[in-house]
């Protein structure tokens, strides 16, 4: 496997770099504001997998949502796979977290 061509830090899961045919990974750790139940969507052009850990262990990590084909930027109901179930997440814990994401041609984008 080969080094990435570039690393960087982000604050939100909202992403853009207006670049053709790249394919990213992002990856760290979920802190949720309070104990309750979540759902996650995702958003993406062109294809994209959304996966989350019980826990801190990303080899525990299972596909929680995805999209085998663009939509437009924030369009979260264009297909169910791309919306998970409920989870239960503890305000006390952290959880990993991960998104793969492949850009081919046209606009970019990613959004959680």
């Amino acid at each position: 496997m080969e080094a990435p061509d570039e690393k960087s830090v982000i604050t939100m899961l909202d992403i853009t770099r207006y670049q053709d045919n790249y394919a990213q990974r992002i990856f760290g750790f979920l802190h949720p504001p309070k104990t309750g139940k979540y759902k996650f969507a995702i958003s993406s052009d062109d294809f994209s997998e959304l996966w989350l850990s019980p826990g801190e262990d990303p080899s525990e990590a299972v596909l929680i949502c995805s999209l085998s084909e663009w939509t437009t930027r924030g369009d979260f109901k264009h297909s169910p796979s791309q919306v998970s179930r409920e989870i239960e997440l503890q305000e006390d814990r952290k959880y990993f977290i991960e998104i793969l994401h492949v850009q081919m041609t046209w606009n970019d984008s990613g959004k959680i």
